[in-house]
């Protein structure tokens, strides 16, 4: 098939479609997130090492990660006030279900995770 020099041309016009806002509204622009975000207190949550450290049948290996453990939707972070120590193999555990992890079910993650918070946030002197 043969295209002409000058390129496809429609031969009706593209209908226009309706603002997506009312027309007495503004667009809604995202705000920013709410989460309490405190750089200082996560180098103390890292200073303290992984949470796991204790632990006799799994050794920590690589640097400390501040793992956000508190409540949250999909995709979203919480507060740097939720976290705790992992080490890096046991962090990558937790989020790939291997390991010491392996099994476990909804509750005993959100047990797991909400004692370690405590315990961070009691080892740091920052007792809700």
């Amino acid at each position: 098939m043969k295209r002409s020099s000058q390129g496809l041309k429609r031969k009706t016009p593209l209908k226009r479609t309706r603002s997506r806002t009312s027309p007495g509204r503004k667009a809604s622009t995202r705000t920013t997130t709410s989460r309490s975000k405190d750089p200082a207190y996560l180098a103390q949550v890292r200073g303290l090492g992984c949470y796991l450290f204790m632990d006799p049948v799994s050794t920590c290996f690589g640097p400390i990660d501040a793992h956000h453990a508190g409540r949250k939707g999909v995709g979203q972070k919480c507060s740097d006030y939720e976290t705790h120590g992992f080490c890096r193999k046991h962090h990558d555990a937790w989020h790939s279900h291997n390991d010491l992890f392996k099994g476990w079910t909804r509750d005993e993650r959100r047990l797991f995770a909400n004692i370690a918070i405590a315990f961070t946030q009691y080892s740091l002197g920052r007792v809700p």
